[in-house]
């Protein structure tokens, strides 16, 4: 195989993948947001949503996968993905902003959710508190 093949071959493989797109559950607008694909690899298996648009693209092997899409101030979430070779897989993602959600949960008196370096605290009567993780040995 002639190395104009091979050339022409990788560039072909950024068209296949996920594709996918990030955006604010209640506004539609776009969202700047990180998506990590877990138990693939540990290098190279995130990408970020880029603007104005809120797109991200992620050339892979085919597969089924999950996903975990995160974003400052929305609460995480998790989609799975199936990959066939040679094909385009197209994911659309709604993230919910972490105030709206607790509306959701009247009875509830708060809510625990931790996503990376931060913890967050959702309180019916406080709303959000966030907290920097600090590791003190």
């Amino acid at each position: 195989m002639k190395l104009q093949d091979l050339r022409e071959q990788f560039l072909n493989q950024v068209l296949f993948g996920i594709h996918g797109t990030v955006k604010d559950a209640d506004t539609q607008e776009p969202l700047k947001a990180s998506i990590k694909i877990l138990n693939h690899d540990r290098d190279y298996s995130m990408v970020e949503s880029q603007f104005p648009d809120g797109n991200f693209y992620r050339p892979i092997k085919s597969g089924a996968y999950t996903i975990e899409i995160t974003a400052e101030g929305y609460i995480p979430k998790r989609e799975d993905v199936v990959v066939t070779d040679n094909e385009k897989t197209i994911v659309e993602i709604h993230l919910e902003k972490y105030d709206d959600a607790l509306e959701e949960y009247d009875d509830v008196d708060f809510k625990i959710d931790a996503s990376g370096e931060t913890l967050y605290i959702n309180n019916k009567l406080l709303k959000t508190i966030r907290f920097e993780l600090i590791n003190i040995h």
